[in-house]
């Protein structure tokens, strides 16, 4: 038999120590396969998930509260990970450094994501990675569904029922949207121009048909 340093498609790498949930630990198993030495990865608003983008030996940049570095140095130092390449002030870098990943944080507000999504998107190089957190609700199943259905996104999987991954595929000629907190009222929805078939297309429109999806056709 041979020994092989990857595992299997479909299998899951034990992790040298577990997180509360375990959707944690899928998500930051699947950072942890796609974070390369070197990457330039940003993360949006609080989230644990700086530390395996850290721990694969990519500089960091966080844009969130205080408090929200300081438990993510926390985590980090639990942990054994060097932050080192860790960047946590705009002025540092500069702000038009392509990125390989975009991590979302949970819970963030319409208002942060509104007021930062457009330059991230534009940031994030082709074939880089978004994830978003916490797409059961709020802004995030907002920007979730609109990138569903956008062609210069790519939706790749869901991990855990609450972290959405897409693939950007190609420059966006005019950038999505976030929906305004105004667009989350209930309104009779649009007959779709196409909807994108699959199982796990199924997946995704059943997940956000209880937050009341605005239309389908594309949000500008």
């Amino acid at each position: 038999m041979t020994l092989t340093d990857t595992a299997p498609a479909g299998t899951l790498r034990k992790l040298a120590q577990k997180r509360a949930r375990l959707q944690d630990d899928l998500v930051a198993d699947y950072l942890a396969t796609v974070v390369k030495p070197g990457d330039r990865t940003l993360q949006l608003g609080k989230s644990q998930f700086g530390v395996p983008c850290l721990g694969n030996g990519a500089f960091h940049q966080v844009l969130a509260s205080d408090a929200a570095v300081d438990s993510l140095r926390k985590q980090c130092a639990e942990r054994g990970i060097s932050t080192d390449r860790l960047q946590t002030r705009a002025d540092e870098i500069s702000s038009r450094q392509a990125l390989d990943l975009v991590l979302i944080g949970k819970g963030l507000g319409f208002a942060d994501m509104a007021g930062n999504w457009r330059d991230l998107a534009a940031r994030l190089k082709v074939g880089g990675v978004l994830v978003i957190n916490g797409v059961d609700r709020g802004a995030a199943a907002r920007l979730a569904d609109a990138l569903f259905t956008d062609k210069d996104w790519a939706f790749e999987d869901m991990i855990g029922g609450e972290a959405a991954i897409y693939r950007k595929i190609r420059v966006s000629e005019t950038a999505v949207e976030v929906p305004e907190r105004a667009s989350l009222k209930s309104q009779p929805a649009a007959t779709p121009k196409r909807r994108p078939g699959g199982l796990m297309a199924g997946v995704l429109r059943t997940l956000f048909a209880s937050a009341g999806r605005p239309s389908e056709d594309r949000l500008r």
